[in-house]
């Protein structure tokens, strides 16, 4: 069973790829571009801690099914245990760490593991204030293989943290080293992902700022007004806690509600659904505009809102800190019901197939021409919707013998590429685009059944057929 037939085949593949090709880029979609693995988030630490059950009972999608998990399970872990360091009281922080956890904009991204895995960033942020500076290194790596967008809310924190945190005579010690720490964090994650800054410099590729702007929080998404909008609804039970919680003295925790509240709004603001305009200056900028164009690898980050789960993180902090020894049981229980009456009680599976239910022609790639690059067609890109659910079912079977494919689907894909697929879907089977197979190295043709009126392919000699599909070998 899976959540999302696209991006959710998407990550099952992305997961695999990473148990069984650790720490390679160059995966086995968009043949023959390389590092290919950099067009979406790595997951590597989801890879990681998913490779034993994978690799014992042989199904791909364990990956995908026991990261939401690890997510669902973890994470409230990690919040409590931060919180109790903080407040020394447990009833807070277990109805902190629930009430985070399972609050209706977490469970919004639970088709998403990568997001839903929160727990290396409250680790790591909880070793920051316990100056437990290795631990937290580790933890700030285990998040940059999680998503790059993690370590920016590490740095994000730790930036706020060595301005706003220490006082008195602790203040320079304290800043010198969290400057060190932040930049030995940081050094620490450059092998991992300099293929991203590869790929930006190869493709000269950015998200456009009109990107960032449309995928910003817009303030209707905090009342889910809007079907199309971001996830950003907190409930109710959230909305009680934080309000009640947040009255008090004005501390970095609250700093760093609102620096990441508004941050979530991407580089300009909005109302309703329209960018606000002052005469002939087309927004007004916000903070992200900065980050966008100074910080390295910002402009290639294209959801702005997902800044509020650091938002809502730090607001439960805040709000924790100045409810110590004022949740009595009928508050918690209350608080508790109020979050598991919005929880998606109704989430829709989708079914997906096992290993031994693969097509036929899935085992065969398995067992002949080992290595050998591959092409499906009709062949699909990413604005082909929904069709382009056969590509990323093609990447799902593909993790039982790992053939580089020409097709795929990812977050980025080269427009080159795009352009290619435009017009191999127009042309093929000409002799040019057949030649153009030829020269890019592609030695198998997949053709499903029908396709083109199954007329005879020149360039291309039968190898096989099954149930769905005629395969070819370009000579």
């Amino acid at each position: 069973m899976i959540l999302d037939k696209t991006d959710g085949l998407l990550i099952t593949w992305i997961l695999n790829w990473g148990i069984f090709h650790p720490f390679d880029f160059n995966a086995n979609i968009f043949y023959p571009f390389k590092n290919a693995l950099a067009f979406s988030d790595l997951q590597w630490t989801l890879a990681l801690i998913t490779a034993p059950f994978v690799k014992i009972f042989g199904e791909p999608l364990l990956a995908y099914n026991l990261s939401i998990f690890f997510g669902l399970v973890l994470t409230p872990i990690s919040v409590y245990l931060f919180l109790k360091h903080l407040t020394k009281e447990t009833k807070v922080s277990l109805l902190g760490a629930v009430i985070f956890s399972f609050c209706p904009m977490r469970l919004g991204y639970l088709a998403h593991p990568q997001l839903l895995n929160f727990w290396p960033v409250v680790l790591a942020t909880m070793f920051l204030w316990q100056k437990r500076y290795l631990l937290y290194i580790f933890c700030f790596l285990l998040s940059a293989l999680t998503t790059p967008l993690f370590m920016y809310f590490l740095l994000f924190i730790g930036g706020i943290r060595m301005v706003g945190g220490y006082e008195g005579n602790e203040g320079n010690e304290g800043i010198k080293k969290i400057i060190f720490v932040l930049a030995m964090a940081s050094l620490f994650t450059v092998p991992f992902l300099w293929p991203y800054w590869e790929v930006s410099r190869t493709f000269n590729y950015v998200r456009p700022i009109t990107d960032a702007i449309h995928f910003s929080l817009q303030f209707p998404d905090l009342f889910n007004l809007r079907p199309e909008g971001t996830k950003a609804y907190l409930g109710v039970g959230m909305m009680v806690f934080l309000i009640w919680g947040v009255w008090g003295e004005w501390g970095i925790w609250h700093k760093i509600t609102m620096g990441s509240f508004i941050m979530a709004l991407g580089p300009a603001l909005h109302i309703f659904t329209n960018t606000i305009h002052i005469g002939p200056i087309p927004a007004i900028p916000l903070p992200y505009t900065i980050f966008y164009y100074l910080v390295p690898g910002f402009s290639g980050l294209r959801t702005p809102s997902r800044w509020i789960i650091l938002a809502a993180f730090a607001g439960t902090v805040a709000a924790a800190m100045g409810l110590k020894n004022k949740i009595t049981k009928k508050i918690f229980v209350l608080l508790v019901v109020l979050v598991l009456l919005e929880m998606p009680w109704n989430t829709k599976f989708y079914e997906v197939l096992k290993v031994k239910d693969f097509p036929a022609e899935q085992t065969w790639l398995k067992n002949n021409y080992l290595g050998a690059p591959i092409i499906y067609f009709p062949i699909y890109g990413w604005w082909d919707q929904p069709q382009v659910e056969r590509e990323t079912k093609r990447m799902y079977y593909s993790t039982i013998h790992w053939h580089p494919m020409y097709n795929g689907y990812s977050g980025f894909s080269p427009k080159v590429w795009e352009d290619s697929v435009r017009w191999l879907q127009k042309s093929f089977p000409s002799v040019e685009t057949v030649k153009f197979l030829k020269e890019k190295g592609v030695r198998l043709v997949i053709i499903d059944r029908g396709y083109q009126g199954d007329r005879g392919y020149q360039g291309l000699n039968y190898v096989t057929e099954f149930e769905d599909v005629i395969i070819y070998e370009i000579f």
